[in-house]
This record gives structure tokens, sequence and C-alpha cells, in this order.
């Protein structure tokens, strides 16, 4: 399941406690607990435990009550805590099992003694009125009982079950290929949730051209996630392309490479002239006494133009003397040059929204109130407006990008431990009776500390 980060504190600091962050005395355990998702940041040195999440019945009805149990292997010593909460429904505290609620979830009043190896905790869950799926967050950990958090062991739990269907597993689907990824978690419901498929074993689930069964493309990646990458693919011929427009000669070095021609070098011997990127098979013919497109031709349909903005007019071909530009009209919001003085949106609020109260923002008139970043501001007035003269052809298109973000993933049933680092998470902690010095961990913990929370999208 995807993890966002949300921290659930149980206990208020006040300025005092801040003050104990300097003091030397030793940090002690939180005894009662306080609700955290992730106890192995501030609980380690100690053994990592397994956790166990069950419910009862599985699956149920909606509207009824299920008694969900979790046991933690008892591993670092006799005592256990944890907190728990699910992605739907209502939780309730079962009496006599040392729990107390806390925001949607339950955490550990009290450490619990382990019975039999196992430090077991009952809470109750009751599901919605109508038939869904539901997964349960699961952070715990094992303790000596030493009155300290060194030697203790923290891990995950996790469960999904349905309530009033059989239920169908699904898996996270991060990148929308039709495919999970392995790592990328799932969950079971009803219907199929947005943003899950119905089949995992993605091999990359932040790529949509890489699943299992998907075509083999010259990107050095394994498309169909078979283990080999570009297999199946022509071995090229590349020649030299000096001016780096993709098109070669045939004189010059020649090399056999993959199925893609490293920088420098074309798959071609087409371009008829390899010193100038704007001239190959196919380029656009522009005025400039060159014969762009290697066709044995010059400027053929090429046009200029004059004028600049909405006074922009077209030349009959390139003979820029019979060439007249337009006449400017009113500015106004629309992200574009009316008045033909090379700026856009030039002006006053009110000339170009046409009312007060406006503010002409990226080409939309929005509301005066309306907060906007601070390096942004309302245009301001260029000077006067008219028509523009300045002949010439062409021009280049700027192209946008952007980045594909990733998250810490969690594999599921049983808990997968810590992705990615470990964390400073001030939660779930047992031990000896609690001292000044608990707030000035918990205050410490404060400073450093993003806890994840788990939910299911």
């Amino acid at each position: 399941m995807v993890r966002s980060p949300l921290l659930h504190l149980a206990v208020a600091i006040g300025s005092a406690a801040l003050a104990l962050v300097v003091s030397p005395t030793i940090a002690r355990a939180h005894r009662n607990g306080v609700s955290a998702e992730g106890c192995e940041g501030c609980h380690n040195g100690g053994k990592v435990p397994t956790v166990t999440v069950t419910a009862s019945p599985d699956p149920l009805s909606p509207g009824q009550m299920a008694i969900v149990t979790v046991a933690i292997q008892a591993v670092n010593g006799p005592v256990g805590g944890l907190y728990i909460h699910p992605s739907k429904g209502t939780m309730t505290v079962i009496a006599n099992e040392g729990t107390r609620l806390e925001g949607q979830g339950i955490v550990h009043s009290a450490p619990k003694q382990a019975v039999n190896g196992f430090v077991t905790f009952h809470v109750g869950w009751t599901a919605p009125s109508t038939p869904g799926g539901v997964d349960f967050y699961v952070s715990a950990v094992s303790a000596n009982n030493d009155g300290s958090n060194r030697g203790d062991g923290g891990n995950e739990g996790f469960l999904t079950m349905t309530y009033g269907c059989t239920g169908t597993t699904f898996y996270r689907d991060f990148d929308g290929d039709g495919f999970g990824g392995d790592l990328s978690g799932y969950t079971k419901d009803c219907t199929k949730p947005m943003y899950f498929a119905d089949k995992a074993g993605d091999c990359n689930d932040n790529d949509a051209k890489i699943y299992p069964g998907a075509p083999e493309i010259c990107d050095k990646r394994d498309n169909n996630c078979n283990g080999q990458i570009d297999e199946g693919l022509p071995i090229l011929t590349c020649h030299v392309d000096m001016d780096g427009d993709g098109h070669g000669v045939a004189t010059g070095a020649v090399v056999m490479n993959d199925c893609i021609c490293a920088t420098g070098y074309a798959a071609n011997t087409d371009d008829c002239n390899d010193n100038d990127a704007t001239i190959y098979p196919g380029a656009m013919e522009i005025c400039d006494y060159k014969d762009n497109n290697c066709n044995g031709q010059t400027d053929e349909g090429a046009v200029a133009t004059c004028g600049t903005g909405w006074c922009r007019r077209n030349a009959a071909g390139c003979n820029t003397s019979a060439c007249t530009p337009g006449k400017p009209r009113a500015e106004t919001c629309n992200d574009f040059d009316d008045d033909c003085d090379g700026v856009n949106d030039n002006g006053t609020d009110l000339q170009l929204c046409g009312a007060p109260g406006l503010r002409c923002y990226k080409g939309n008139c929005i509301s005066a109130d309306a907060a906007i970043p601070p390096d942004d501001a309302s245009t301001k007035d260029a000077g006067a407006s008219g028509g523009g003269g300045v002949t010439g052809s062409g021009g280049s298109p700027i192209t946008g990008g952007g980045s594909n973000g990733g998250g810490e993933i969690d594999t599921g049933a049983g808990g997968a431990g810590v992705v990615g680092g470990a964390r400073q998470a001030p939660g779930c902690a047992v031990g000896g009776a609690p001292r000044a010095s608990d707030l000035g961990l918990l205050a410490l913990a404060l400073v450093g500390f993003v806890a994840r929370r788990r939910r299911r999208y």
C-alpha cells in the first residue's frame, strides 16, 4: 500500500518539554504508547518480530462487527504494544485489552504481557453499511521492558478483507498500464478500485511502456519484463552525422550498433549538407536562400512574415517588400500580443479585464483577492501600442518536460518493515514508568520525525 506522511500524536508537549531536549538524562520509552505509524525508528537494537493480523468472521456482512486479532512475536522480551487503524469503518475498544481509541485507530494504553511467546491484542471493528473492502495497517513493537527503547524491535502488519461479498484481490497500478507492481501493494474489494489492476507482475510500475507482454522497443529497457533488454530488435549500421539533425552521410566513419545509433551517428546517408542542422530531407523550407529539404530547389513554397502578434502577416513568398502588417487591436487578458508591441497582456488589470475587482493572471481574469505565487504579479503597461514591422521567418518550438515521482511501497500482508531507510518514529513505545525525560524524547522526535501513513487509494 502507498504511504503518505501523517503524524498521529497522543501527547501534548509544551515549551517545558522542548527544554528537556538538551537534558543529559537518558530518554525512557513511553509506557502508555504514542500513536505513530512505525515503531522501529525509536525502538531498535533488538530483533524484528513477526506481526500477524487476522479477523473473525472473515468475510462478514455489511454493518457487522468483527474481532481483529494482532499477534506480535515476543522476540525481545515479555511485553509488546501496537497502533492499528483501518481504511474505513469504525474501531471499538475491547475491555481488558490495554488499549484506547486514538483518532480513527487504536493504540495500546499499557504494555501487554506475552503468553506462549506472543503478545496478542484484540480490537473491534464494525463494517460500513454497504459492501466493500477494508485494509488494516498495524505498527507493532516487541520490547524487553527495561525502561528504555534499546534492545527492542518493531515491524508492521497488514490485513485486507471484504464484507458483503467474496471479493477479489486487486494490485496497485501506479503507471496505469493494467499491471500492478510486485512491490506496489494490493487490496481486496467487491469491485476494482480506481488506480488498481486485475493482474500483477509489472517489473517497473513507474513506466506505462513496461509490463508483461509489452512490445519491446529500442530504449535500453526491459519493456516486456522477461529479463532481457531490446531483444529481437535489428542491429543498425550507423553513419557520421556531423550536424546532429538525424541524417548522416556516406562519407566518414561507419559503426555497427545495436538498435539505436549513438550521438553523432545516424542510420541513413541522405543528408545533402551535413554541416547545417536546418538542411536534411523533409526539413521545412524557409526563406534563407538554401535548399533546406534536399530536393534540389531553393526557398520553394517558403513564406516570409512581417509584423508581430495580432499584426503578423504573410508575405507573397519570400518577397518582404510587399508584406504589410495588420492593424493592432485593444489589448485584452488572453496571453497574446493584441496591440502588436511584442508584449503579451500589457496594460492595467482594469484595461485588460474590463471590470473592477479582477486581475489578469496568465491569460485569465481572476478575482483580485485570489492568491497567486509571490513571484507573479499583475501585468504592467509596457508603453503605447502600435503596429510592428520587423520582417522574418521561421521559429523554434519549446517543449515541456515532467518528472515521475515515486513513493515508499509496502509489500502487503505480514508487514514489510522499513523501505528506504530507518524512520525516526516516536510511537508504539513500551517500557518502564514514564519520566520527565520522556517528553524530551518526544519533543526531539517531533523536530526530526516524519511519520508515514499507509492508505489504500
